[in-house]
């Protein structure tokens, strides 16, 4: 009896939201409770088994055997749950069973006046202009970013533009260092052959000494003594310069001795000759001592060949049989 009681009055102290139904939201018609616990109104219930639905709306927890063994059994409805709240909220099951599902209660009324007013206030998230000004800040300072990115990249752009000026000004420093250094080394050639070439005309042209060994016999060196450079004066062309013989003297030259007469004749015969010559004539012996000298001058090297010593020996021995 005790148990009984304490039931009844937990019963009694249910509210009304543990009383509905959680898909429909009014009062539990018909209770239908699941293998879950969880409770559905019995026409909430039709609903999701017809639409193929054999699991719980609310936990998805399959009940297709239990509702075939149930609907088998006629054991659908929870009598005991009906019946408690048919006791709790008889005007409202009532109304409910009529098909009156308005509210009319001043409770449930200003329940959901509470409900509306809580949806249907205003919330005032900032004051008014405040996103404005956030906004134009965010776009003030993105637009500062850009710029200061701009900037720093076109510093970057002109230090690397004159880190490449530089480097091509010292590339070309370098390269007109290296031809004047090259033009010094080309001149200091130029005139080294050169002097070499005069010296050898030199040797040509003045009398030297055959070559000499030295101590070692190894290798040979040609001792030249050279006297005063040529000095190599531009030649005029002259003309014969025929001496004027006057009738008066002619006795006096047919008088002279016969020697006298002899070397008279030798002496001016030579000036004449010197005299006379043409300027062809003077190129063309001029020629001829360059050729002896030539010459000489090749046969003195295949003399210091001799003495050096040469890997093609035969070469030597054919060329100093032919000359």
């Amino acid at each position: 009896m005790a148990s009984k009681q304490s039931s009844s009055l937990q019963g009694d102290k249910e509210t009304l939201d543990e009383c509905k139904c959680p898909i429909c939201m009014y009062i539990l018609i018909e209770p239908v409770t699941l293998p879950c616990a969880h409770e559905l109104c019995m026409p909430c219930y039709k609903k999701n088994v017809e639409e193929g639905s054999f699991t719980c709306p609310l936990c998805r927890t399959r009940i297709s055997n239990w509702a075939r063994k149930a609907t088998k059994n006629n054991t659908l409805l929870d009598q005991k749950r009906w019946e408690q709240v048919k006791k709790l909220f008889p005007e409202k099951v009532q109304r409910r069973l009529d098909g009156l599902d308005d509210v009319t209660d001043e409770d449930d009324m200003n329940d959901n006046e509470e409900i509306d007013l809580q949806y249907r206030r205003i919330v005032q998230l900032s004051k008014p202009g405040e996103i404005r000004e956030e906004y134009e800040a965010e776009v003030k300072r993105l637009d500062h970013g850009a710029e200061e990115e701009r900037r720093r990249e076109e510093e970057a752009s002109v230090a690397l533009i004159q880190e490449l000026v530089t480097e091509d000004n010292q590339h070309i420093q370098k390269n007109q260092h290296l031809q004047q250094k090259i033009a010094r080394q080309d001149e200091k050639l130029a005139q080294a052959e050169s002097t070499s070439l005069v010296l050898t005309l030199m040797w040509c042209f003045l009398p030297h000494q055959n070559p000499q060994r030295d101590s070692k016999g190894a290798n040979t060196k040609l001792k030249t003594v050279f006297k005063d450079p040529i000095k190599i004066e531009p030649q005029t062309s002259c003309k014969r310069k025929v001496p004027k013989i006057e009738d008066s003297n002619s006795s006096d030259l047919s008088r002279e001795s016969p020697s006298k007469s002899r070397k008279d004749r030798g002496n001016s015969s030579n000036e004449d000759d010197e005299v006379g010559l043409s300027q062809e004539e003077r190129d063309y012996r001029f020629a001829l001592q360059l050729q002896k000298q030539f010459r000489l001058a090749d046969k003195l090297h295949l003399k210091v060949l001799r003495f050096k010593g040469s890997k093609d020996a035969y070469s030597l021995r054919k060329r100093s049989q032919r000359k």
